[in-house]
């Protein structure tokens, strides 16, 4: 930049800080913000949040994988039994699976995501939601939780997946469910 060009530049921006800036406070505020964001390591700029925020949609598609893989495994081990055919191999691919749900716990758990279930049988769109739907028999059983189907996650107190669950509603006469 030549002389003329940064010396203009230097002058319309003391205008637009004398502009916004408009008391000593104000100014004295500025100041102090600048020196701490300048004097400040760059791992105290930004908080744990900021960082959570950016890696939440790789956990949710973990998360995914995770109920996906658990889901097959109850599949495989239930094919097993139907079939009657269990053997070292057998045992040992369900072992591997169950290692690595662990493993998915483990890495969730670095991050302080925390697996919960909801210990109510009253259904709680909050922290669940229903995948599967049964008819209830009686009256009582509608908006109660059958079978929780797998873990809802948390970090915090804040849910990032809700527990999937089968839950009972009430089938009208026109057979749609309420």
């Amino acid at each position: 930049m030549s002389d003329t060009t940064n010396g203009k530049f230097q002058q319309e921006l003391f205008a637009a800080l004398e502009s916004r800036l408009s008391g000593k406070e104000d100014f004295d505020t500025f100041v102090e913000n600048l020196a701490a964001a300048y004097a400040s390591p760059p791992s105290a700029r930004y908080n744990d949040d900021f960082f959570f925020d950016i890696i939440k949609p790789a956990l949710v598609a973990l998360i995914r994988f995770k109920d996906d893989t658990a889901k097959e495994l109850r599949h495989y081990k239930d094919f097993i039994s139907e079939k009657g055919c269990a053997s070292e191999g057998t045992d040992y691919a369900v072992e591997i699976l169950e290692n690595t749900l662990d493993g998915i716990d483990d890495i969730l758990g670095s991050y302080d995501v925390q697996p919960f279930r909801c210990e109510d049988t009253k259904f709680n769109p909050r922290r669940q939601n229903v995948v599967k739907k049964l008819t209830a028999e009686h009256t009582d059983q509608v908006k109660t939780v059958a079978e929780s189907l797998s873990d809802g996650y948390e970090r915090r107190g804040y849910v990032i997946s809700k527990e999937k669950v089968a839950a009972y509603s009430a089938q009208s006469k026109t057979g749609e469910d309420a």
